[in-house]
């Protein structure tokens, strides 16, 4: 907020000076018609009105508009001449204050090849990016669109069917619509972007400082990126994400096109199903990131499914190198994709998954599995009725050979058995605490439960040690 409130104040100051100035723009009768202020000293053009055309813009480096141009309408700058070939390599577009953009605002601007186009709005009070915005930008190669919106007022801001359509890109151009600030909510539609990137161009979205991000089904549709181009998403600091079912669907990448989708800085993110649906890949990379994320992640067990349905996709599958807790509600169908995305999180150490499901995968002695980066491992059988039986801790042991904590929670807290106890210490080499939560024989008093899991566990017996062993509220613990 600091950072938006010195923008402000700047742009304030510099309204002043120019109104002051009150310099006559000469050779350029619509900017006269329109009583705009010009210097060709330092560059700027202010209007408080808009002209139709500005045939003279490419003297300039930047036009000012102030908070009486705040409705844009069709094709609000086709006519007028931003660059030539001896001109500035740069030009800038600022509003004070915009209420309302219509389609195709920013529709049929020619940027001419190494030219850059900014566009800067201090306050945007719409509640929407419109539907074919861009529409016909025609992008020369090394050319650059930069867009950025500072504060957003409205509480929910909708980007619109095809709202990113129509963008013509060429070799190595540039880009980039950024929001720095929005009170709330961002909802993309389906369909607000179908994208052809050509060969080296690049394509960045960045959204912060924000509360919810929504990304519908089918938010971004038909993407094609040609031979090492970049597509870049990024969300950072705010609270919650929501993605729907298949909200990327139908993307193809050549040779060395990569595409980055970032979660950072937030508290929890929901996801319905699978992200990415019908992916075609050529050498190509999906980076999908999660930075600083304050509460569990949370994902379906088909979350990832459509990267594991080939030999290609398996050796493309994004990093996800910030994941460190994953929890897996309901059953798992393949556990060797499964078993992958687990490859993919080299990070993680944590992993939270139902009695019922754990169950499956241990009676699953068809597949060789072994999840040897878990660390820490949750069994939650608060929605089932069975309990792990003598059988069943040979298999966990193997699967999760490396586990220093377990913790298993029965839906019931029946009387706690001492073999599948002392089953788990013996099997589990690297286990350094163990939870379980039931009760234990009235006979046995609590100064006693030390020598009564010694019966059980050859680790124990044999061991020079010293350890632990807690029973409050019905929770049984030993540390190793």
């Amino acid at each position: 907020m600091l950072f938006l409130f010195i923008t402000w104040w700047s742009w304030c100051l510099l309204f002043s000076c120019f109104t002051k100035t009150n310099a006559f723009c000469p050779n350029d009768e619509d900017l006269q018609r329109h009583r705009c202020t010009c210097s060709l000293t330092h560059g700027y053009i202010q209007c408080s009105s808009l002209p139709n055309k500005c045939h003279t813009c490419n003297h300039y480096n930047t036009i000012f508009f102030d908070e009486n141009v705040n409705i844009l309408p069709s094709e609000s700058f086709r006519y007028y001449n931003f660059f030539d070939y001896d001109s500035n390599k740069s030009f800038t577009i600022q509003f004070a204050q915009l209420n309302g953009v219509s389609s195709n605002t920013f529709s049929k601007i020619d940027i001419d090849q190494d030219r850059t186009l900014s566009i800067k709005i201090s306050k945007y009070a719409s509640s929407r990016i419109p539907t074919r915005i861009f529409d016909e930008i025609s992008m020369q190669p090394k050319s650059k669109i930069d867009i950025e919106i500072f504060n957003v007022t409205s509480s929910l801001l909708t980007v619109e069917q095809y709202a990113f359509d129509g963008i013509k890109y060429s070799y190595e151009s540039e880009f980039r619509f950024s929001i720095l600030y929005l009170k709330d909510t961002i909802e993309f539609q389906s369909n607000a972007g179908s994208i052809l990137l050509p060969s080296y161009a690049i394509m960045e979205f960045y959204v912060s400082n924000f509360v919810r991000v929504l990304l519908n089904e089918h938010s971004f549709d038909h993407i094609t990126q040609e031979h090492s181009s970049k597509l870049r998403i990024n969300f950072d600091h705010f609270q919650y994400a929501m993605l729907g079912h298949t909200s990327f669907f139908d993307l193809h990448q050549l040779e060395q096109s990569q595409f980055y989708l970032t979660f950072s800085n937030f508290q929890s993110i929901s996801i319905e199903k699978t992200v990415f649906d019908t992916i075609t890949q050529l050498k190509s990379s999906i980076v999908f990131s999660i930075y600083n994320i304050t509460n569990d992640l949370c994902l379906p067990a088909e979350t990832f499914s459509q990267f594991l349905t080939t030999q290609q996709t398996i050796t493309n599958l994004p990093k996800l190198k910030q994941l460190e807790i994953l929890s897996v509600y309901g059953m798992v169908d393949n556990w060797q994709h499964f078993q992958t995305l687990l490859i993919a999180a080299h990070n993680i150490s944590t992993l939270c998954i139902d009695l019922d499901c754990a169950i499956k995968l241990f009676e699953n002695t068809g597949e060789d599995l072994t999840f040897s980066r878990v660390l820490h491992l949750f069994i939650d059988g608060n929605n089932c009725d069975v309990t792990l039986k003598n059988e069943h801790i040979h298999s966990l042991s193997k699967t999760f050979s490396d586990i220093h904590s377990l913790k298993i929670k029965y839906k019931t807290e029946n009387l706690i058995e001492a073999d599948i106890v002392g089953s788990i210490l013996d099997n589990c080499k690297q286990l350094i605490v163990f939870t379980i939560n039931g009760r234990i024989s009235d006979d046995i008093s609590l100064e006693h439960i030390q020598k009564w899991l010694i019966e059980y566990s050859s680790r124990l017996k044999n061991s020079n040690k010293d350890y632990q062993v807690d029973f409050c509220d019905n929770w049984f613990q030993i540390w190793l």
